[in-house]
């Protein structure tokens, strides 16, 4: 009996703002983890309406992030004239996740590498994106993201795909579950 349009609509009179933003975070998350990149875009631009509500909350961070994995992925969609603009917010995802990782690697660096990955594909760079892929793992792994594992052996089978190369995109799914 679960009514999300209800609960989007209650999310004003919880009294705190960061608890809808981490419902739009969340469903953002969600939407492009299920390949809706479109529906993902729009939550994100709802999402971002409330990041002054989550200074310093781990919401605020997911946002970027999956913010920049949605851009990544919509980059080759885009009419070409919004390319540049997309590419610079995805760039500047990354310098500031890299800054963040910097002061704390455990929560940031999986995090960070998988946007340089993501940075590396779309300009055309597999062997670059793929080795970004294999750090945000290793990072992701130490310290216990299996989300972010998964994720890095997701964003590698895309590029092994493109590569023509199926055996080790299977394999890099394979090691996804």
């Amino acid at each position: 009996d679960f009514d999300e349009a209800l609960l989007v609509a209650e999310l004003k009179s919880y009294g705190s703002r960061h608890f809808a933003h981490f419902y739009f975070v969340a469903k953002m998350q969600l939407l492009y983890l299920c390949g809706q990149i479109a529906d993902a875009r729009g939550m994100a631009d709802r999402s971002a309406q409330y990041l002054g509500d989550s200074r310093g909350l781990m919401q605020g961070a997911e946002h970027h992030f999956y913010d920049a994995l949605i851009s990544a992925a919509e980059l080759p969609t885009l009419p070409l004239l919004q390319r540049p603009a997309r590419l610079r917010r995805l760039l500047s995802t990354w310098l500031r996740l890299r800054r963040w990782a910097s002061q704390c690697e455990a929560n940031f660096r999986a995090r960070e590498r998988l946007i340089a990955g993501e940075l590396a594909r779309t300009s055309g760079r597999a062997a670059e994106a793929l080795a970004a892929y294999g750090q945000a793992g290793a990072a992701a792994e130490a310290h216990a993201q299996t989300h972010l594992m998964a994720l890095a052996q997701q964003l590698a089978a895309q590029v092994h795909r493109a590569q023509g190369r199926p055996e080790r995109a299977q394999e890099a799914l394979r090691r996804a579950s």
